[in-house]
């Protein structure tokens, strides 16, 4: 009877796929965030170990060397580069070494404070500058 039929949803239905999708990323968006700072924390932590491991191959190598002239042998050690994410910053104090990754952009919210025995801590808050030989406040294990 009715040849003219016109197929399509109606503006209600495309209304509520709308909402659905929006409560979906409304939960998504966060829990990725969340995981691209774990990813950029781990690859600052490992570039943090990797250049506290060649600092220690070092001192086994030349043992009466101190440990700012191993840091001045940029053929041995290589620099702690900042990245695009995060400022390196180092500190020696008392024949020890401290690291820390501060943040770049205001998007992260976590930095990295590595104390001399090579234990590491994420950290709210830290400040751009040389590295502390005492752990800042808001840091927990990492």
């Amino acid at each position: 009877m009715n040849k003219n039929r016109v197929y399509g949803y109606t503006l209600l239905e495309l209304m509520i796929a709308v909402a659905i999708i929006a409560v979906i990323a409304a939960f998504a968006l966060p829990t990725y965030q969340n995981y691209l700072e774990r990813a950029n924390l781990a690859e600052a932590k490992q570039q943090m170990i990797s250049f506290r491991q060649s600092v220690e191959a070092q001192k086994l190598v030349n043992p009466r060397a101190s440990l700012a002239d191993i840091l001045r042998d940029t053929t041995n050690v290589p620099a702690l580069n900042s990245t695009s994410k995060y400022t390196f910053s180092r500190a020696i104090e008392q024949k020890k070494l401290y690291l820390q990754a501060v943040p770049k952009t205001s998007g992260h919210k976590y930095g990295i404070w590595m104390d001399s025995d090579g234990s590491t801590y994420r950290c709210k808050g830290l400040t751009t500058g040389s590295a502390t030989s005492t752990k800042p406040s808001n840091c927990e294990s990492f």
